[in-house]
């Protein structure tokens, strides 16, 4: 269920944290099931570096993570076992993923810049496009889960029996993944995708145990909700994939576009001279593809361009700018994707007046390409710096302005 839901999502979700961190845990939780299971605390090691390397993609983990280590206390206090050897090995491979970390940032001199993020970056996204209540809870589970959850509902309750540790340890997974969800607060698909897995896990529990029993409603319930994963819900995320592929295709034609145009105005010349203002929409993947080195190392203009003053957005802007006055780009690759607002327009400069004051002043405007008929469709634009030999040399060669829309 969750590979066909995460392929309908498109490569966007599939290259999210999210993705590495739920291989991530669910290894860790098998890793835990063992030790608990054969009593062999050794188990625990693997568990810990593991959820440690997840909590190192992504804070939420460590909710799981706590959660398992206290569950084994429980679980080896009820065995009349000594819980501490479970914990003493889970906790030693978290220090021991800590402590490569702290390593690698000490090693690369970067833990005033940790810090730096830790303290004044990471509060100024955690404020940031939050989505509300009524739309987080809206979202949280996939519409074609619910068929399956129901059935899964009905097995438990067919089934009768006491509830194992086995399937806590599910919902504690599930308690971990929607309480991540919500503290994040920006209802992105790929955020949920921590409880909806262990979810999904735990309705496959379910349904193999009920047809595995030998009551015939049991078999029946589960025979069913396997049909409806096979026959409906695979099918339908068959169907969203065809349909949400020529929009998947969008992002690619505005790369080769780029790619085009900047071949044009100069190529392998242009090397720190292009500066992209987008956040994921395809200039830096056209830069990479080209091999070109950027202005400055801004690989998203999220903070650039928020609406809301804040210390990072200060930082981020001064630093930009002061770059700029220094070492200013020939090119401009304005994208029309605009992060904290949720649709895209280019009006995303009027949140930084002295940026867009600065842009009009310096730069020319040379083209302007749109990818989709639709509102909102990806497009960019480019600039050139009056004066410099790049807008010289398109002048005499110009640039095509036919729009490749698809």
């Amino acid at each position: 269920f969750f590979i066909a839901m995460q392929g309908s999502e498109g490569p966007d979700s599939a290259v999210q944290r999210e993705e590495v961190m739920l291989v991530l845990l669910v290894a860790a939780t098998a890793m835990f099931f063992l030790a608990m299971r054969h009593l062999a605390p050794i188990l625990m090691l693997p568990f810990g570096l593991l959820t440690g390397l997840a909590v190192s993609l992504k804070p939420g983990s460590l909710l799981l993570d706590i959660a398992l280590l206290a569950m084994a206390s429980v679980l080896m206090l009820r065995r009349k076992e000594y819980a501490g050897r479970y914990i003493l090995w889970g906790l030693t491979g978290n220090l021991a993923i800590a402590l490569f970390m702290a390593g690698f940032l000490w090693q690369h001199h970067a833990v005033h810049g940790f810090l730096f993020i830790v303290r004044t970056v990471w509060p100024t996204y955690s404020r940031t496009r939050y989505a509300g209540i009524r739309y987080l809870l809206r979202h949280l589970m996939p519409i074609a889960l619910m068929p399956l959850v129901a059935l899964g509902l009905v097995a438990a309750i067919l089934r009768r029996g006491k509830v194992e540790w086995e399937r806590w340890a599910l919902f504690l997974a599930m308690a971990a993944g929607a309480f991540s969800y919500f503290a994040q607060g920006k209802g992105t698909i790929y955020q949920r995708y921590m409880f909806v897995l262990f979810l999904a896990l735990w309705i496959g529990w379910e349904l193999s145990e009920a047809m595995n029993r030998s009551e015939t409603r049991l078999r029946v319930v589960g025979v069913a909700g396997t049909a409806a994963l096979f026959l409906v819900v695979v099918p339908y995320y068959v169907a969203l994939m065809h349909r949400g592929a020529l929009q998947e295709q969008l992002g690619g034609q505005l790369t080769f576009s780029l790619d085009r145009d900047l071949a044009q105005l100069g190529g392998d010349e242009l090397q720190q001279q292009v500066q992209c203002l987008d956040v994921i929409n395809g200039c830096i993947n056209a830069l990479y593809r080209m091999r070109l080195v950027q202005n400055t190392g801004v690989t998203g203009d999220v903070l650039l361009f928020a609406p809301e003053s804040s210390p990072a957005a200060e930082y981020y802007r001064n630093w930009f700018m002061a770059h700029q006055q220094t070492h200013p780009a020939n090119v401009i690759v304005l994208g029309n994707e605009w992060y904290q607002s949720g649709i895209a327009s280019f009006d995303k400069v009027n949140t930084w007046p002295l940026f867009a004051s600065y842009l009009r002043t310096m730069y020319v405007p040379v083209i302007e390409r749109h990818f989709g008929g639709d509102f909102g469709s990806p497009a960019y634009r480019i600039y050139l710096r009056k004066g410099s030999a790049v807008l010289a040399d398109e002048e005499s060669n110009p640039l095509h302005y036919r729009s490749p829309v698809l």
